[in-house]
């Protein structure tokens, strides 16, 4: 974001490598999580809950405890954090528990671990280069189980290294993988993201098609696995149009 001399600035991270940045611009202060000078925020848990996280968050002007979250993923509860730091920073004031709770309850992000179908359970999520994979495998441990059998359908754009993308999602340990070519001009094929699923140590199929992809794996999985589409924000919103079919 923009930092501006005079300005507060609400930091997810507060290690040097961040903050000495942003401390350069010249903000007339910096709240920044678990910081050691005690102007700062905690996220003080931040547990999984049945459709999402509950978490419980210390800001300078209050504690809120045990907020629901609707949103699956451990990153999501530090990013739940960060927003109650900053709305409480931009008010000046704490703010009520009853307007955290309904808001985080109606919380919405489509394509961000996104459940779309059950049985079986189809997981949209929008990574597309390495932290985010890492990001998405660690949900999907943690968040859901794994599912008995896991499916992966993966279409990406150029300029991503799919090798180090499907290493960090794991993809090995998927029962199949299946790419696709993204409808656009800088898609990468998906013959080439096959090859780079094996390299990763996958199994893998290339379907040209989306649709084709999807119907491969929904096929295939049972009521009890887990698919999940990954790879780019195209590839999710047009597998989030087809699910609306099943």
């Amino acid at each position: 974001g923009i930092v501006e001399a005079g300005g507060v600035v609400v930091l997810g991270e507060g290690d040097a490598e961040v903050r000495t940045p942003v401390e350069a611009e010249g903000p007339a202060r910096i709240v920044a999580r678990d910081a050691v000078d005690g102007d700062g925020f905690e996220l003080v848990s931040n547990e999984l809950a049945v459709g999402g996280r509950l978490v419980t968050v210390r800001t300078p002007r209050a504690l809120h405890e045990d907020l629901f979250v609707r949103l699956h993923g451990r990153h999501q509860g530090v990013n739940a954090a960060v927003a109650v730091a900053a709305i409480e920073e931009f008010f000046d004031a704490p703010v009520a528990d009853d307007v955290l709770a309904e808001a985080f309850d109606t919380l919405e992000v489509p394509g961000r671990l996104e459940v779309v179908h059950r049985a079986p359970m189809v997981l949209l999520d929008a990574a597309h280069n390495e932290p985010g994979a890492a990001a998405l495998a660690r949900a999907v441990e943690e968040d859901f189980g794994g599912g008995s059998r896991r499916y992966l359908v993966m279409g990406m754009q150029d300029g991503r290294d799919p090798v180090g993308v499907f290493r960090a999602l794991h993809a090995s340990s998927y029962e199949l993988v299946v790419t696709c070519t993204v409808p656009t001009v800088r898609a990468l094929g998906a013959e080439v993201l096959r090859d780079a699923a094996v390299e990763a140590g996958a199994r893998a199929e290339a379907m040209t098609s989306l649709d084709g992809a999807l119907d491969r794996v929904m096929a295939e999985a049972a009521e009890d696995d887990l698919v999940v589409v990954a790879g780019s924000i195209i590839v999710v919103g047009l597998i989030r149009e087809l699910m609306a079919e099943w």
